[in-house]
């Protein structure tokens, strides 16, 4: 699917500011441990570097680091990072263990060195996150749609774009068999004249948000939407199923929607727990375990005769 304009941009930026924190990285940590890496020749510095860089990007390809994300949560992204700097890690190590087994590199120049990485790519992503929203606000990068069905999916589509004005969408216009009036929002017509609509409107991208009932008029919908070059997302209709949280998720080539996701499901909630369990244990054993347990251990000792 073509990415829309602020998509490219966005990940493009993405991109070129990572290869920036690598270079910056490298850099702060060359300039700091200079004299200690005298038996290093250029051409080997050029070699671990080309690898970092490679095994970056790669490794974000698993990770998903390029991902747009600008409707979750910044921790998210900081989350990711983290995982796609252990795996670059990984993978340079490993290149570095072959190539320079017979260098003298300290280990504090490749812990700085990847540590900065870590750090500049995530200041830089909060700059580009920022300046996104700004330009988005300004009116600049907003991608425009047209609603197809005024449904309850459809309307709760529309109060969820007009609240979050960061997401960068904004609606068109309406489609509907009944007159839709909202305020800044024009009712463009009925679906029978889509065709007619299409011609006169620009509009690049359709929101389908009609009944699971209609799935006949769906198909005829889509296929003129591609006659016309348009993108076409579906909003499915699931409010008469549940009100719960649904995810859509992959098992092999077919899309499943999972209800009722669990908190611990998410990444970054199950690394919270993990924090809190290990500093809680800390401090546990540090105030109270180190006088309870050989007090526990006498009692026991003296209650045993």
């Amino acid at each position: 699917m073509k990415l829309s304009r602020s998509h490219l941009l966005y990940v493009q930026s993405k991109y070129i500011a990572d290869l920036f924190a690598i270079l910056i990285a490298f850099g702060l940590a060359y300039t700091l441990f200079y004299e200690s890496l005298s038996n290093v020749s250029r051409t080997d510095f050029s070699l671990s570097l080309f690898i970092t860089s490679t095994g970056w990007f790669v490794a974000g390809v698993f990770s998903k680091l390029y991902v747009d994300r600008r409707t979750k949560k910044f921790a998210e992204e900081i989350i990711v990072s983290f995982y796609n700097i252990a795996i670059t890690i990984l993978v340079s190590s490993s290149c570095f263990f072959y190539l320079f087994s017979t260098k003298s590199i300290s280990n504090n120049f490749w812990g700085l060195f990847f540590g900065s990485i870590f750090l500049f790519s995530v200041m830089f992503k909060y700059v580009i996150r920022k300046y996104t929203h700004y330009l988005i606000y300004k009116g600049e990068l907003t991608e425009h749609f047209i609603l197809i069905g005024y449904t309850r999916s459809g309307s709760d589509f529309i109060d969820m774009v007009e609240r979050f004005k960061y997401y960068g969408y904004s609606c068109s216009g309406i489609i509907d068999d009944q007159p839709v009036n909202l305020k800044n929002i024009p009712y463009l017509g009925k679906i029978a004249q889509l065709e007619e609509i299409l011609k006169r409107q620009s509009i690049p991208e359709i929101i389908l948000a009609l009944s699971n009932a209609e799935a006949g008029m769906v198909k005829k919908i889509i296929e003129t939407c591609e006659q016309y070059n348009r993108k076409v997302r579906l909003i499915p209709d699931l409010e008469k199923y549940t009100n719960a949280n649904i995810e859509v998720a992959d098992l092999g080539i077919m899309p499943v929607l999972n209800y009722k996701k669990l908190p611990l499901d998410r990444l970054e909630n199950r690394l919270v727990k993990r924090i809190f369990d290990l500093f809680f244990s800390i401090m546990f054993f540090v105030f109270i375990g180190i006088w309870l347990l050989p007090l526990l251990s006498i009692l026991i000792k003296y209650s045993s005769k």
